[in-house]
């Protein structure tokens, strides 16, 4: 049974997410804030005892949303807590991390579909397959180009 017998009425004061918003808009560039303060901040915002787990997932929430409406939000330091992130990082590190993992996944989107049986099926989900493939490979050829690009070249040397 719910503590809250209207489940149209707020429970506490404010959203977590909104009580991150909140911590996050008060940090300057660079200036880390532990889990645990976190967790206290927030609780204290919405009146409600918090837990760390849910905390963690409002601050990934409204640090999403600063970033989506162009302003730094913060970065997850393991063991630790956030740091408010500069515009540098929204690309060295931000950007970094997400395209390897868009990378990772359209090679996973390539052996899934490589392993998918074409006489198996229909022709629009065979279309899609070969589209699939071909995508993969398209961009594996483009990312071995790419580092090539950044290997260092060995210079034979004549001697």
């Amino acid at each position: 049974m719910s503590d809250n017998p209207n489940p149209f009425r707020p429970r506490g004061n404010c959203s977590r997410v909104a009580a991150c918003l909140d911590i996050i808009r008060a940090l300057d560039p660079d200036e880390d804030i532990a889990k645990a303060l976190a967790v206290e901040a927030v609780a204290e915002r919405t009146g409600m005892d918090e837990d760390e787990r849910s905390v963690m997932g409002a601050m990934r929430e409204a640090s999403e949303r600063l970033i989506a409406d162009g302003v730094p939000g913060v970065r997850t330091v393991r063991r630790f807590g956030w740091v408010r992130m500069t515009h540098e990082d929204l690309i060295q590190r931000y950007g970094a991390d997400r395209e390897r993992r868009g990378q990772r996944q359209f090679r996973r989107l390539g052996k899934a579909a490589a392993a998918a049986d074409p006489e198996q099926l229909t022709g629009e989900a065979r279309l899609r397959r070969d589209f699939q493939v071909n995508t993969a490979a398209r961009l594996a050829e483009i990312e071995g180009r790419r580092a090539q690009r950044l290997r260092p070249r060995l210079i034979a040397s004549g001697e």
